[in-house]
């Protein structure tokens, strides 16, 4: 009687490599990044207890083994253009 496997493990295909060695054959996934920030008004002279909220989100293929490095790229690229968006807020000064 054979074991059921496990419905979230991925069977992968094993392939050769230049050594000689077998490795898992790479997958393309998908990868989300996102950043948020909130802004309290009366700490830069606007309204009391008012809040402004910036997010965002960005999605990229790649294959699994760049995963961890795609994924901070990402992630670095949403904290950039949400802090721009903050700066030009800011630079505004209108409390609308």
């Amino acid at each position: 009687m054979t074991q059921p496997q496990e419905p979230f493990l991925l069977k992968s295909k094993l392939v050769f490599t230049g050594n000689g060695r077998r490795r898992p054959e790479a997958r393309r996934i998908e990868i989300c990044g996102s950043f948020g920030y909130k802004l309290q008004c009366e700490q830069h002279g606007g309204p009391k207890y008012e809040t402004r909220d910036f997010f965002q989100s960005a999605k990229s293929e790649c294959f699994d083994y760049e995963a961890e490095e795609v994924a901070e790229k990402l992630h670095q690229f949403c904290k950039r253009i949400v802090l721009k968006k903050v700066n030009e807020y800011l630079g505004e000064g209108t409390w609308v």
